[in-house]
């Protein structure tokens, strides 16, 4: 909570009140309003990265590991059968 003497000037969702460092007037306002700019989203116009293509390879990767792990359970499962053989 702010300190005794210091003005409020909001409170966050959370209940926090919020105010301005010593010598800073508070501004306070919304995106696209009278006071303050829209936001932008940052994003390039010309991205070098195709979504699409690294989605499918992303998914082939995780295949490849699931085919791996499989892989690595047969030959676990093998190794111990022929252990319980050879008792």
């Amino acid at each position: 909570s702010a300190s005794p003497g210091k003005p409020v000037c909001g409170e966050t969702p959370d209940g926090i009140e919020v105010a301005a460092p010593p010598g800073v007037s508070p501004q306070t306002g919304l995106p696209g309003d009278a006071d303050f700019a829209v936001l932008a989203p940052m994003h390039r116009a010309h991205s070098r990265i195709d979504l699409d293509r690294s989605l499918i390879r992303l998914k082939e990767a995780y295949i490849a590991f699931d085919a791996l792990q499989a892989a690595e359970a047969a030959k676990v499962h093998l190794g111990k059968t022929t252990m319980d053989l050879l008792k």
